[in-house]
This record gives C-alpha cells, sequence and structure tokens, in this order.
C-alpha cells in the first residue's frame, strides 16, 4: 500500500456518525419550552408579568446560544459556548439582555415620538420575535436584526470565525492584526 492510502485509511472513522438531523437542536427545544411557559403566565398580567418575560427573554437567548453553537459546529468552526457553565451562560445572557432591551426601548420610543405609535409594541418583541411568531413585516425584518445584534454581541472569543471577521473588517484603517 502507499504511503497515501494508508493515511487516509488512518483518518476515517471506525464507524460513521449517523445523527437524525433534527436531534442535534434538542437543547434548545427545553429552552423555549420555559419560555413559552413564561409568555403564558406573562399575559396573564399582574405583578408577576415583568419577571416571567425577563425569564422568557433569557430563556430565549439560551436557546438561542445552544442552536448557535450547535450551528457553527455543525459547519465545521469552532465555539466555545458549549464549555461554558450555566452560570456563565446566564451572565452572558444577562450582559446581552439588558443591551438588546435598551436597544428596543430606545427603537420603540423614538419610533412611538415619530408619530408611529401603533408600530412601537411590536418594536419591543424584538427578542421574543427570535423564537415566536411576529404578525407584522415590521417585527419580523425587527426580530431578525436583533438576532443578528446577539450574534455579535456574544464576545468574539467564543467563535472563532467571528473573531476573525472582526479583525479583518472591524478594525481600524483596515490593519489585521493578530487574534
Amino acid at each position: 500500500m502507499t504511503v497515501a492510502l494508508r493515511k487516509r485509511l488512518d483518518l476515517r472513522p471506525a464507524r460513521p456518525e449517523t445523527s437524525f438531523g433534527p436531534f442535534r437542536l434538542l437543547h434548545a427545544l427545553l429552552w423555549l419550552i420555559l419560555a413559552a411557559a413564561m409568555r403564558v403566565i406573562a399575559f396573564g398580567g399582574g405583578a408577576i408579568a415583568l419577571p416571567a418575560i425577563v425569564v422568557a427573554d433569557i430563556s430565549v437567548l439560551l436557546a438561542f446560544f445552544a442552536t448557535a453553537h450547535q450551528s457553527i459546529e455543525a459547519a465545521g468552526g469552532q465555539s466555545s459556548l458549549g464549555e461554558l457553565t450555566l452560570g456563565e451562560q446566564l451572565k452572558l445572557s444577562f450582559s446581552v439582555l439588558w443591551r438588546i432591551a435598551s436597544v428596543m426601548i430606545a427603537a420603540a420610543l423614538g419610533t412611538a415620538a415619530a408619530g408611529h405609535v401603533a408600530y412601537a409594541p411590536h418594536l419591543m418583541a424584538g427578542l421574543d420575535g427570535v423564537a415566536f411568531d411576529q404578525f407584522t413585516h415590521l417585527g419580523r425584518f425587527w426580530s431578525a436584526l436583533i438576532a443578528t445584534l446577539v450574534l455579535l454581541m456574544i464576545p468574539a472569543g467564543h467563535f472563532k470565525f467571528l473573531r476573525v471577521w472582526s479583525v479583518k473588517f472591524l478594525h481600524p484603517r483596515g490593519r489585521t492584526r493578530d487574534c
């Protein structure tokens, strides 16, 4: 046998990796179920509504992180999000949530101040709309923008491709530097 053939046979796994694709995103399902339950509680109103909305938004963010981690690794990228403990994931979620909430509040207040009061509530459901239905076109676009912002807010060290992209394209004066 040639050396090239031996190397090729050594790199082949002992058994093929077979998996039913949707099971790879099962981690996100548990967080989405919790978010859905919290949304039902929040729709009841009262004093419990605001904490339920916060828990639902944190759950959506945790589902987003789990899906991003699985999707990036399935595409051949590297992510260290799977190595974070639950406490670290919650800390990351809170740090992203207050920034996203500030953006949503500013956008809703700006829209209402511009005279489009009917559209303002749809801008407050941006994070919720990442996982659940939005009923307006504005809400769908806004949720996509919020999802993009969340992905960009995750520290660059968690995604190797994001760190390389940010170094190449976001560095001042177009210069690159070592990662």
